[in-house]
């Protein structure tokens, strides 16, 4: 359907710059620490888009900004296209953060909401695996495209801008479609349902039946796990290529593009194989794999060896996709289909500045004493952050399992140029 279509291809704009840094730094000839900034940016353009959102509350419409996405997507693709200096690379990488904070709120809500609607099980499930596999093949697009095809710093954009293009087009068709259907639908006879199947303004879930205590202490949970396991992940794309490629004396875009891929590969693989999982099952098995990619990323760097590096990057990323499957979960499990979005956004806010501001502040040291110091600095804030967040989860660990989760939709849920209706039930 068009909207995963849409929240898959934006998102493969997030990570295809981390293969590309070494290229751009080789080419405009600056330092690490510049790469570290320009990283921390596009934390800064999602929150900017998470913040607006949230600010709007129940009056965003999740799929109608959905093609302004993409539109942003565009031109950010066309700053890297044209970019020659790392103030252009700056500014192309905060649209394409404006671009990925709306997808991870409005795209997520929108992807919820069509998929329960569909009968989907598990629809929260569902859209955060498209997410991750968005995530996933940006990196590795990127750096096969930079190793094997002409002009490597451009070409992948250039293809990112056509697959855009495309996704936008769908959207809109879509779009005109739905208002085509409502201007033509009959009007239904005195009594009856009649044959108008799409509605112009759908009835509204219903609200949560999930207590006020309970509803804050669960998303306090989800708010601890996902804040703790997202840094590591954050490490990776920065600065973790970069250091790889040093390590091991290779110019290859495509080996810098693979530890990032592994990454989110991780997060798929994780939400894939623990998908049928209670919640809090999946909420300590990412704090554990946060733990101990952690520490496997100390080894590696301390020892100078690529093995725990890899194995550090498959855990981080299977923290990273357990705790955005445990936060869209819970979110939903708390949150009709008219709240989701601007819960959403707040999750992603405090996860996203939590990894940003962490790679921001970790700049001067980068550009001090190397990338390893800096790596070495962050695994150790990740590994005392996950234990913290265990004894979170440890103390409150009944407010999910306590939690009434939402009903399930009556016959399905009504797609019209609104959105979706319907609240599925919840694990």
């Amino acid at each position: 359907m068009p909207v995963v279509l849409a929240c898959f291809v934006t998102l493969l704009l997030s990570n295809m710059a981390s293969p590309v840094y070494p290229l751009w730094q080789a080419e405009m000839g600056f330092d690490e620490g510049v790469i570290n900034l320009l990283f921390a940016v596009y934390p800064v353009g999602v929150l900017a888009a998470l913040l607006t959102v949230r600010a709007l509350g129940r009056r965003v419409d999740a799929e109608r900004l959905l093609p302004l996405a993409c539109t942003l997507g565009l031109l950010s693709s066309a700053g890297f296209l044209v970019a020659s200096g790392p103030w252009l690379l700056g500014v192309a990488r905060l649209v394409c953060g404006l671009s990925v904070g709306l997808v991870l709120s409005c795209g997520a809500s929108a992807m919820t909401g069509r998929l329960e609607a569909r009968g989907v099980p598990r629809a929260p499930r569902v859209a955060g695996l498209i997410l991750s596999a968005g995530f996933a093949c940006g990196s590795i697009v990127a750096g096969l495209l930079a190793d094997h095809a002409p002009a490597p710093t451009r070409l992948v954009f250039a293809v990112e801008a056509v697959g855009l293009v495309a996704v936008l087009a769908l959207l809109l068709g879509e779009r005109a479609w739905v208002g085509r259907r409502l201007v033509a639908a009959p009007a239904p006879s005195h009594g009856s349902t009649g044959p108008a199947d799409v509605e112009e303004e759908p009835a509204p879930a219903g609200p949560p039946m999930v207590p006020e205590h309970l509803r804050r202490t669960a998303l306090l949970m989800g708010v601890a796990v996902m804040i703790s396991c997202g840094v590591a992940a954050a490490v990776f794309q920065s600065i973790g290529s970069a250091y790889l490629r040093d390590l091991l004396g290779d110019d290859s875009a495509t080996v810098a593009g693979l530890l990032v891929f592994i990454v989110f590969a991780g997060a798929f693989t994780g939400q894939l194989v623990l998908a049928g999982a209670p919640t809090m099952a999946q909420a300590w098995t990412a704090l554990g794999c946060g733990f101990g990619g952690a520490v496997l990323l100390l080894v590696g760097v301390l020892t100078d060896q690529v093995v725990p590096l890899f194995v550090a990057a498959v855990g981080a990323g299977a923290a990273q996709g357990l705790s955005q499957s445990v936060a869209l979960t819970t979110a939903r499990r708390t949150c009709d289909l008219t709240r989701l979005t601007g819960v959403l956004a707040v999750f992603n806010i405090l996860g996203y500045g939590t990894a940003g501001l962490t790679i921001a502040l970790s700049s001067p040291l980068v550009t001090e004493a190397g990338a390893a110091a800096g790596i070495l600095v962050i695994a150790s804030g990740v590994a005392v952050a996950t234990a913290l967040a265990s004894g979170v989860l440890l103390r409150w660990r009944g407010a999910l399992s306590e939690a009434v989760v939402l009903p399930a939709p009556v016959t399905g849920g009504n797609v019209g140029a609104a959105g979706v209706t319907g609240g599925a039930a919840v694990r």
